[in-house]
């Protein structure tokens, strides 16, 4: 039993191969920039993203001057949360 190969060449193609190869043009190595571009490119979209967060933060911000808290509001904030007695004694000779 023979096998027969279902991969062959046309006739006459392996001839002259060589000088055809030879006649292809080499490709020359990508300029500076272009090997720079895909960096720039994604330097680019980072100072976008970053812009575009700090207008939004800056436009939903409220101002620290809106929050005044007294030190009641805080004492009460600590016993709500399941501060000790002797915690919040503890608390009040500190502050």
């Amino acid at each position: 039993m023979t096998k027969h190969s279902d991969i062959f060449t046309p006739q006459g193609y392996l001839e002259g191969l060589q000088d055809r190869l030879q006649q292809i043009p080499s490709k020359k190595k990508p300029g500076r920039v272009v090997r720079v571009m895909p960096y720039l490119a994604f330097a680019a979209s980072l100072v976008a993203v970053a812009l575009v967060g700090n207008f939004i933060l800056q436009k939903t911000a409220v101002p620290m001057d809106d929050y005044a808290f007294t030190r009641e509001d805080i004492v009460n904030y600590l016993v709500d949360d399941g501060l000790t007695l002797e915690e919040l004694l503890n608390y009040e000779e500190i502050y």
